[in-house]
């Protein structure tokens, strides 16, 4: 995942940049849909062994065509760029600048959002109102497809000149009124699949928007290091998805979609705080300073 967002931002610009990143979204997206499928088709030949066989073929096979058909993407590549101090150091910008660390923010804080539906949706469709692992499956695929929607539609935009100031806003806003909603339908007693997965849908088809947007926003400012800067982006997204489930797990009362709700709510208002009161201010500092005429002596 960090190759791939450095890797981008080597040799993309602007709007091409955030639309590659969008189409990178939606591969990923299509993982949690036909993941399930082929571990069942896989199932039907041989025991579960055969999965951990399958999955070792698919790495050694991944390793063999980037191997041969991935050149170097930076143009001119630092020799000394692992050196430990020289990390730490470039460490230290990434995380000194309020664009850049601002932006990784708000996609991990999206990205939390969403992995509290991804940890706790069995907990709520299986435990709680007690769907088939099959039912579950085609439910999850369906929140999985609204995440390509949204990536494949971010994509579209952005070639089309859309302003990433007004789709991260408009992302940020929806996925704050989707999850406000599923808090609302939670604590009302009217929570069942039928009320909760239009929202759901909705909500993850927000990530799709949001997240190449952020991801571009975090890595543009500094193209030099932005390995670092991706590799920043990634941390952050894992760590605020390990956050999210291991909350989510504790929280959950076995009688109510609350936890999951309230997690998800709080997350998408997070976020957006973030941007609001971080990312637009420095963007705003950072503009003015641009436009500030030159003096003469």
């Amino acid at each position: 995942m960090v190759m791939t967002f450095a890797i981008v931002r080597d040799v993309f610009e602007g709007s091409q940049a955030r639309a590659q990143l969008s189409y990178v979204n939606l591969v990923m997206g299509v993982a949690p849909i036909i993941a399930p499928t082929i571990g069942s088709f896989i199932l039907v030949l041989a025991n579960w062994r055969a999965i951990y066989g399958v999955l070792a073929i698919a790495g050694f096979l991944l390793l063999f065509f980037v191997s041969i058909g991935l050149g170097e993407s930076l143009a001119s590549p630092n020799i000394d760029a692992l050196k430990p101090h020289r990390l730490i150091k470039n460490y230290g910008r990434v995380l000194s600048d309020p664009i850049c660390l601002g932006y990784a923010l708000v996609n991990a804080l999206s990205f939390g959002c969403m992995f509290t539906y991804v940890a706790g949706s069995p907990l709520v469709f299986i435990n709680l109102f007690k769907v088939s692992t099959t039912t579950y499956g085609w439910l999850f695929a369906s929140t999985a497809f609204g995440i390509m929607v949204g990536s494949f539609l971010n994509g579209h935009l952005n070639k089309r000149g859309v302003s990433p100031t007004k789709l991260l806003t408009f992302g940020l806003i929806t996925a704050i009124v989707t999850s406000v909603a599923l808090v609302v339908i939670s604590m009302s007693g009217a929570a069942q699949i039928v009320t909760l997965m239009p929202l759901l849908i909705v909500n993850t088809f927000c990530l799709g928007i949001i997240s190449p947007n952020a991801v571009h926003g975090a890595i543009q400012p500094l193209p030099e290091i932005a390995g670092v800067a991706s590799a920043t982006v990634g941390f952050l997204q894992m760590l605020s998805g390990a956050l999210a489930g291991g909350l989510v797990s504790f929280l959950f009362d076995g009688h109510r979609p609350i936890a999951m709700t309230g997690l998800m709510a709080m997350f998408a208002i997070t976020s957006y705080l973030v941007y609001i009161r971080l990312v637009r201010p420095a963007e705003s500092r950072f503009v003015y300073s641009l436009s500030e005429p030159i003096k003469e002596k």
